[in-house]
């Protein structure tokens, strides 16, 4: 699968150490072969969000239930909040999950391929195994 990224919107910077812009980023299937099957070529609208790790905190919660903007809403100090995907339909992770030292999650098969861990005010993406 190839990708090209088309329309960006300008950063915006609404608080100190986020910004954020949108992407539309258009898929093309490969080998040539699917490419003739397809009609169309799947495009997505991304939200990038940069975050300065020395000047806000990355925490994930769990909200009880898929209300996400009004859970935000109400907890002190969210600059922004994130749907991050990657729960199954009764709301639990797929995976492993802990932050603020709390475990949220277990791992599980359908955890995906790595782990991000947030240490010290440094993110890296870790293999699973």
């Amino acid at each position: 699968m190839r990708y090209t990224v088309g329309e960006r919107t300008p950063w915006y910077t609404p608080a100190r150490g986020l910004t954020w812009r949108r992407a539309l980023v258009r898929f093309t299937p490969s080998p040539a072969p699917l490419l003739q099957r397809l009609a169309q070529v799947a495009a997505l609208e991304w939200v990038v969000v940069r975050l300065d790790l020395a000047r806000v905190e990355l925490v994930a919660l769990r909200s009880p239930d898929a209300k996400l903007v009004e859970f935000a809403r109400n907890v002190p100090g969210v600059i922004a909040a994130i749907d991050g995907g990657y729960f199954e339909p009764n709301l639990e992770p797929s995976g492993l999950l802990v932050s603020g030292g709390r475990r949220l999650g277990v791992p599980g098969r359908r955890g995906g391929s790595g782990v991000l861990v947030v240490c010290d005010g440094r993110a890296d993406l870790l293999p699973i195994d």
